[in-house]
């Protein structure tokens, strides 16, 4: 297994998926063709191709579709890496997280704490802006804690995250 096949393996899923949040019936049948079934059955090696895809140069759309596609691995692979990838993520590269990190085999809950804990480590805001989704609710204390302290953008982001948390 390549770095070539890890980028071809991502160019198919870009053509074939569009915008990964909306189409989800396509993301399940692209994940059961023949192309993809052989790049995910590359395990450990196509993880670490598509680590390096998120953790290095790459554009924000070529990290959405390594995210999406680590999605389908089992967390305990990639899981780490991907969350100490965020806690240096400027914005653009961690709102490319969204559309797949919500689908790594975890409760959302968990996912949840994990990124409060990535900014409350890292100081850095970004990954707050993945919680605007109904996760939060299990964060909201956290979030109340951000926007208590009035620091910006942290607590913007939290405002946001909240108000989406429902």
């Amino acid at each position: 297994m390549t770095r070539q096949d890890a980028d071809d393996f991502l160019e198919k899923l870009r053509h074939a998926v569009g915008e990964p949040w909306t189409l989800e019936e396509d993301l399940v049948r692209f994940f059961e063709s023949p192309e993809a079934l052989e790049f995910l059955r590359g395990g450990e090696a196509s993880v670490r191709q598509l680590l390096d895809v998120v953790g290095g140069e790459a554009s924000a759309p070529w990290k959405r579709f390594a995210v999406l596609a680590l999605s389908r691995f089992p967390p305990e692979l990639f899981y780490e890496e991907l969350l100490s990838i965020l806690e240096r993520a400027g914005a653009e590269v961690v709102e490319a997280f969204d559309a797949g990190l919500w689908l790594v085999a975890l409760p959302p809950d968990r996912i949840a704490r994990d990124l409060i804990d990535v900014v409350r480590r890292s100081h850095n805001p970004h990954p707050l802006l993945l919680l605007q989704r109904p996760a939060a609710r299990s964060v909201k204390s956290d979030l109340a804690a951000f926007i208590e302290r009035g620091e910006e953008p942290f607590a913007g982001y939290a405002r946001s995250a909240i108000a989406n948390a429902g």
